[in-house]
Protein backbone atom coordinates (compact mmCIF):
# COMPACT_ATOMS: atom_id res chain seq x y z
CA UNK A 1 0.00 0.00 0.00
CA UNK A 2 1.38 3.59 -0.85
CA UNK A 3 1.78 6.25 1.83
CA UNK A 4 -0.87 8.59 0.94
CA UNK A 5 -1.30 12.29 1.70
CA UNK A 6 -4.69 12.80 2.91
CA UNK A 7 -4.17 16.54 4.30
CA UNK A 8 -2.53 17.28 0.84
CA UNK A 9 -5.62 15.83 -1.20
CA UNK A 10 -7.91 17.44 0.83
CA UNK A 11 -5.78 21.14 0.20
CA UNK A 12 -5.83 20.26 -3.41
CA UNK A 13 -9.10 19.81 -4.32
CA UNK A 14 -8.64 16.06 -5.28
CA UNK A 15 -10.98 13.81 -3.01
CA UNK A 16 -12.73 12.81 -6.16
CA UNK A 17 -9.64 11.63 -8.24
CA UNK A 18 -8.89 9.14 -4.83
CA UNK A 19 -12.34 8.61 -4.58
CA UNK A 20 -12.19 7.14 -8.24
CA UNK A 21 -8.25 5.79 -8.29
CA UNK A 22 -7.36 8.63 -11.24
CA UNK A 23 -4.40 10.83 -11.33
CA UNK A 24 -2.20 8.30 -9.56
CA UNK A 25 -4.31 8.43 -6.34
CA UNK A 26 -5.39 4.62 -6.29
CA UNK A 27 -5.19 2.28 -3.49
CA UNK A 28 -4.46 -1.42 -5.61
CA UNK A 29 -7.23 -3.67 -4.40
CA UNK A 30 -6.04 -7.30 -3.77
CA UNK A 31 -9.20 -8.87 -3.70
CA UNK A 32 -10.73 -7.82 -6.57
CA UNK A 33 -9.85 -5.58 -10.20
CA UNK A 34 -10.97 -2.15 -9.47
CA UNK A 35 -9.80 1.28 -10.08
CA UNK A 36 -9.16 1.58 -6.74
CA UNK A 37 -10.01 -0.21 -3.41
CA UNK A 38 -13.31 1.41 -1.86
CA UNK A 39 -12.96 -0.06 1.36
CA UNK A 40 -9.60 1.02 1.78
CA UNK A 41 -10.14 4.35 0.90
CA UNK A 42 -13.47 4.90 3.00
CA UNK A 43 -10.60 3.46 5.95
CA UNK A 44 -7.92 6.54 5.51
CA UNK A 45 -10.68 9.12 5.06
CA UNK A 46 -12.33 7.92 8.37
CA UNK A 47 -8.63 7.59 10.45
CA UNK A 48 -7.62 10.80 8.70
CA UNK A 49 -10.68 13.05 10.11
CA UNK A 50 -11.03 11.52 12.92
CA UNK A 51 -7.50 12.06 14.07
CA UNK A 52 -7.71 15.61 12.99
CA UNK A 53 -11.02 16.63 13.46
CA UNK A 54 -9.65 19.28 16.21
CA UNK A 55 -8.40 21.05 13.19
CA UNK A 56 -10.61 20.28 10.25
CA UNK A 57 -14.17 18.43 9.48
CA UNK A 58 -13.45 17.24 5.80
CA UNK A 59 -16.83 15.30 5.67
CA UNK A 60 -18.28 17.74 3.57
CA UNK A 61 -15.61 17.78 0.80
CA UNK A 62 -16.05 13.92 1.30
CA UNK A 63 -19.55 14.39 0.60
CA UNK A 64 -19.12 16.44 -1.80
CA UNK A 65 -16.87 14.43 -3.72
CA UNK A 66 -19.63 10.88 -3.44
CA UNK A 67 -22.17 13.14 -4.92
CA UNK A 68 -19.64 13.63 -7.80
CA UNK A 69 -19.23 10.41 -8.32
CA UNK A 70 -23.02 9.73 -9.03
CA UNK A 71 -22.83 11.60 -12.27
CA UNK A 72 -21.58 8.82 -14.31
CA UNK A 73 -21.63 5.02 -14.41
CA UNK A 74 -18.70 4.14 -13.11
CA UNK A 75 -18.78 6.32 -10.40
CA UNK A 76 -22.37 5.40 -9.07
CA UNK A 77 -20.99 2.03 -9.02
CA UNK A 78 -18.32 2.95 -7.10
CA UNK A 79 -20.43 4.97 -4.68
CA UNK A 80 -22.17 1.62 -3.95
CA UNK A 81 -18.98 0.05 -2.44
CA UNK A 82 -18.51 4.17 -0.34
CA UNK A 83 -22.08 3.88 1.24
CA UNK A 84 -21.70 -0.03 2.37
CA UNK A 85 -18.65 1.51 3.95
CA UNK A 86 -19.55 4.42 5.43
CA UNK A 87 -22.82 3.16 6.26
CA UNK A 88 -21.14 0.12 8.30
CA UNK A 89 -18.64 2.27 10.26
CA UNK A 90 -21.70 4.78 11.16
CA UNK A 91 -23.47 1.96 12.85
CA UNK A 92 -20.62 0.26 14.42
CA UNK A 93 -19.40 4.04 15.44
CA UNK A 94 -22.44 6.15 15.73
CA UNK A 95 -21.00 8.23 18.73
CA UNK A 96 -18.49 9.25 16.54
CA UNK A 97 -19.45 9.62 12.61
CA UNK A 98 -21.67 13.16 12.32
CA UNK A 99 -20.29 13.77 8.83
CA UNK A 100 -22.10 12.01 5.92
CA UNK A 101 -25.69 12.26 5.43
CA UNK A 102 -26.63 8.76 4.37
CA UNK A 103 -29.66 8.94 3.57
CA UNK A 104 -29.00 11.55 1.28
CA UNK A 105 -26.24 9.60 -0.46
CA UNK A 106 -28.45 6.49 -0.31
CA UNK A 107 -30.94 8.73 -2.42
CA UNK A 108 -28.68 9.92 -5.12
CA UNK A 109 -27.50 6.15 -4.97
CA UNK A 110 -30.87 5.42 -6.32
CA UNK A 111 -31.47 7.85 -8.79
CA UNK A 112 -28.02 7.28 -10.13
CA UNK A 113 -28.59 3.21 -10.78
CA UNK A 114 -32.23 4.46 -12.34
CA UNK A 115 -30.39 6.65 -14.32
CA UNK A 116 -27.12 4.56 -15.72
CA UNK A 117 -28.82 0.89 -15.10
CA UNK A 118 -28.40 -0.23 -18.98
CA UNK A 119 -24.87 1.53 -19.09
CA UNK A 120 -23.98 -0.27 -16.13
CA UNK A 121 -25.94 -3.79 -17.29
CA UNK A 122 -23.31 -3.44 -20.32
CA UNK A 123 -19.87 -2.91 -18.24
CA UNK A 124 -18.59 -6.19 -17.76
CA UNK A 125 -15.10 -4.47 -16.71
CA UNK A 126 -13.84 -4.70 -12.87
CA UNK A 127 -16.33 -6.59 -11.19
CA UNK A 128 -19.02 -6.20 -13.55
CA UNK A 129 -17.33 -9.67 -15.43
CA UNK A 130 -18.75 -11.54 -12.64
CA UNK A 131 -22.26 -10.87 -13.50
CA UNK A 132 -24.89 -11.84 -16.51
CA UNK A 133 -25.64 -7.51 -15.93
CA UNK A 134 -22.53 -6.44 -15.57
CA UNK A 135 -21.44 -3.93 -13.29
CA UNK A 136 -25.58 -3.34 -12.04
CA UNK A 137 -25.11 -7.03 -10.91
CA UNK A 138 -22.75 -5.72 -8.56
CA UNK A 139 -24.20 -2.36 -7.49
CA UNK A 140 -27.50 -4.71 -7.07
CA UNK A 141 -25.67 -7.15 -4.60
CA UNK A 142 -24.20 -4.26 -2.41
CA UNK A 143 -27.66 -2.96 -2.46
CA UNK A 144 -29.24 -5.84 -0.55
CA UNK A 145 -26.99 -5.89 1.89
CA UNK A 146 -27.29 -2.39 2.80
CA UNK A 147 -30.75 -2.76 2.71
CA UNK A 148 -30.87 -5.60 4.94
CA UNK A 149 -27.80 -5.16 7.20
CA UNK A 150 -28.37 -1.43 7.80
CA UNK A 151 -31.84 -1.07 7.16
CA UNK A 152 -31.67 1.67 4.39
CA UNK A 153 -34.48 1.34 1.85
CA UNK A 154 -32.87 1.71 -1.71
CA UNK A 155 -35.10 0.64 -4.26
CA UNK A 156 -33.76 -0.49 -7.96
Amino acid sequence: MRNINLKAIFDSGQIVPFLTGSDGLSLENIYSDMPTDPNLVAQHIICFINENSIFCNKWKDVEKGLLKLAECPEGTWLLSYYLLSFTEYSKKNVHYFDGLDLVDLSTQLESSVKKFESSLRLDKRWTGANYENGLYGDVARLIRIINQDYGLDIVI
